[in-house]
């Protein structure tokens, strides 16, 4: 029984992990799009036309979304860790009332 707990334990610590990496990552690629975008508007070697149309295509990317329900991002990782905090104090407000 004490296995079970420990392996559940390390399961959870390591997706927790694994969510605030990929939220980092989503956080970084659209900061280092953004420092693209203006690198290309700066560039002399591309023409007019294509910097329009390159620039448009960068600004309509907001990011990795899950179909229009959140976006990725330190903002969202956030959001789960103020979520989870509020559950937690919840519960032990109902653990505290039972006694």
């Amino acid at each position: 029984m004490p296995y079970a707990r420990m392996t559940t334990l390390y399961g959870s610590f390591m997706f927790l992990l694994l969510l605030y990496y990929i939220n980092v990552l989503s956080h970084e690629v659209k900061e280092n799009l953004s420092e693209l975008k203006n690198s290309i508007a700066l560039s002399p070697f591309i023409n007019f036309e294509d910097k329009y149309q390159l620039i448009e295509r960068m600004n309509s990317f907001n990011g990795f979304d899950a179909n229009g329900y959140f976006t990725l991002g330190k903002p969202h990782l956030t959001s789960i860790v103020s979520n989870f905090t509020t559950f937690i104090i919840v519960l032990i407000q109902f653990k505290m009332a039972e006694k």
